[in-house]
């Protein structure tokens, strides 16, 4: 297209359909990028993702003052798991296990953190502790000791022979706990709540906690799964309308397949069935961790060995020749991560995006500890008209994430992430809604975001072109913004800096005269309108034998730390003249 002087360009507006690393950068359409980091695309332009902001725990004593053995016990162990603990009308809080104690975070307290843990703790080196919440009863398991259980007053461990057995993963569905025993291969059901074992002084709500159904062989209660299912991960059931819990069947996750459990309230009906309790869901394509298991409307997101899987449309795919995970954008970031740790993964579905925790790694001592979040936006799906499948926001980073929380806190649906600090001690984070910087201890800091452009080719992509200078839209400028720009022709295997060391624009926010008729705005950010990069160097590729700035196709990585929104690129180039033969490369 001509633009002035014999000149042609190319770039991009909106970025709506957000990132695609798992397609070459050249075959994207023209509103999406190959790569992001720290990038959100809502509202179809790229700018800074949310904050994180540090939790400010306190550890008091029975005095009130800082007690120092709690700080080191929370602090420095094994991060083995954590849930959030629905206190029904009561504040709610955040229950982890460390180093085989078990702590009460009370949010809506000032994030008062109290040890809870019976007078026998759990074992200080397992690596994963299993949480189920009941009724009012948190269960709590390691694989290996007696079921512990937080009612929220109290902490016991269950010990009598008709109590639920010692397990890993579990699941409230349809009124009964559903444990996976400690082999793995095979789970049970719990009675059922109200039931006559329960006592009265709980209204018979804790009849959850016992297994005296079990008794009577042929009414079930226990099942397996076969040897080769790879060891049950997770029990889930998914969301269902019309139905008096809003539960659909339990679904039991491993990674070679998932069954399903469709089993009556009355347990005495079970042996009369004439039809299977439990079937097979789905044929390979499992969950290898429970905390990656998350309810997305009537569906179940999870995390597959290839990658972020929907059970909806594995489910739908399977009578087709191919059937592929909902994440091949993310492959650059997932298909480095370590397969062994995925059972350490963990997601959440918090204001309106899918986050999965991703690129895991050992601290010694500490737990499994993530580089990063890979994000799906389902925002742009949030209209009455035109709507759009989600898109990729990509690869957040900014913490060492142990495990994610969700919960709703005095009315308002919250988000948490565990996370190691550089001293490798637990610390509590909270993803925020638009905080524009992270908050720390050393108080806010610019967040370093970047997003990858696909490769232009100025709608002639056989043709040799000489890159003369960009502009770029910037708007909702917050503070200082460091702005690097690079660009990289024809695949070049690095980033070459277009404007040396980069600039900085500072801007403040400006705040509207009050209106007492009208509700308060928002602080008013500042814009750059048609902000110019010049004419690159004319460095030249050794190999190609010509200028970095000659290119048939090129891309461009714009790197900014601090808050900002950039609305549009536009690339200026000029055809180049092609010597009308050349000699053959041998």
């Amino acid at each position: 297209m001509e633009y002035e002087r014999g000149q042609i360009y190319d770039g991009f507006v909106t970025l709506e359909r957000g990132m695609d690393s798992g397609r070459t950068a050249a075959s994207l359409p023209a509103n999406q990028v190959s790569f992001a980091v720290n990038t959100t695309f809502r509202g179809g332009y790229p700018k800074t993702r949310p904050g994180f902001k540090k939790c400010p725990l306190k550890f008091p004593d029975s005095d009130g003052d800082l007690d120092e053995t709690l700080v080191a016990a929370f602090s420095d162990g094994l991060f083995q798991g954590a849930e959030y603990y629905d206190g029904g009308l009561s504040p709610s809080s955040i229950l982890t296990s460390i180093g085989g104690s078990i702590y009460k975070i009370a949010v809506e307290s000032g994030f008062t953190v109290q040890d809870i843990s019976p007078s026998t703790l759990n074992s200080s080196t397992l690596p994963q502790a299993w949480f189920c919440q009941g009724e009012e009863f948190m269960l709590i398991n390691d694989g290996q000791s007696k079921t512990i259980v937080y009612d929220g007053g109290t902490t016991t461990r269950l010990s009598k022979d008709d109590d639920l057995p010692v397990g890993t993963a579990m699941a409230y569905v349809n009124g009964r706990i559903w444990v996976t025993l400690p082999n793995r291969l095979a789970f049970m059901a719990g009675d059922i709540a109200y039931g006559s074992s329960g006592t009265p002084e709980k209204e018979y709500r804790d009849a959850i906690l016992k297994q005296t159904e079990n008794d009577y062989l042929n009414e079930g209660g226990y099942f397996g799964m076969p040897s080769n299912c790879g060891g049950i991960v997770a029990l889930k059931a998914t969301n269902n309308l019309d139905t008096s819990l809003g539960q659909g069947p339990l679904l039991i996750l491993t990674p070679n397949l998932v069954a399903s459990v469709q089993a009556p309230f009355d347990r005495t009906v079970w042996k009369d069935l004439n039809y299977p309790i439990q079937t097979v869901a789905l044929l390979s394509y499992g969950a290898v961790s429970e905390g990656s298991v998350v309810n997305v409307n009537g569906d179940l997101f999870y995390r597959a060995e290839d990658g972020i899987r929907s059970f909806a449309m594995a489910r739908r795919d399977f009578g087709q020749w191919g059937n592929t995970p909902i994440s091949a954008e993310m492959n650059r970031v997932l298909e480095y991560d370590t397969r062994f740790l995925l059972e350490y993964s963990s997601a959440t579905v918090f204001d309106n995006r899918l986050l999965v925790t991703a690129s895991p790694y050992i601290v010694q001592g500490h737990g499994i500890a993530h580089r990063g979040l890979s994000v799906l936006d389902f925002d742009i799906l949030s209209r009455m008209a035109g709507a759009q499948q989600p898109a990729w926001d990509g690869l957040w980073t900014g913490l060492n994430i142990l495990k994610l929380v969700k919960g709703r806190f005095a009315g308002k649906e919250r988000c948490f992430a565990f996370a190691l600090n550089g001293a490798k001690q637990i610390e509590l984070w909270e993803v925020t809604l638009s905080d524009p910087h992270d908050s720390g201890d050393v108080g806010d800091t610019p967040i370093e975001w970047y997003p990858e452009t696909r490769a232009f080719d100025f709608q002639s992509p056989f043709d040799l072109k000489n890159l003369e200078f960009g502009e770029l839209w910037l708007d909702e400028l917050r503070g200082t913004v460091g702005i690097k720009a690079f660009y990289r022709p024809d695949e070049y295997a690095k980033w070459i800096a277009w404007h040396g060391a980069g600039w900085d624009e500072t801007a403040t926010d400006t705040f509207a005269a009050p209106n007492s008729t009208a509700p308060p705005e928002p602080p008013r950010t500042q814009s750059r309108s048609k902000m110019r990069l010049p004419n690159p160097d004319s460095t030249v590729d050794e190999v190609e034998e010509r200028p970095f700035k000659q290119f048939f196709r090129m891309q461009v990585m714009l790197r900014f730390t601090g808050h900002c929104r950039l609305k549009q690129v536009r690339l200026v180039a000029r055809p180049e003249q092609e010597q009308a033969r050349g000699e053959y490369r041998t």
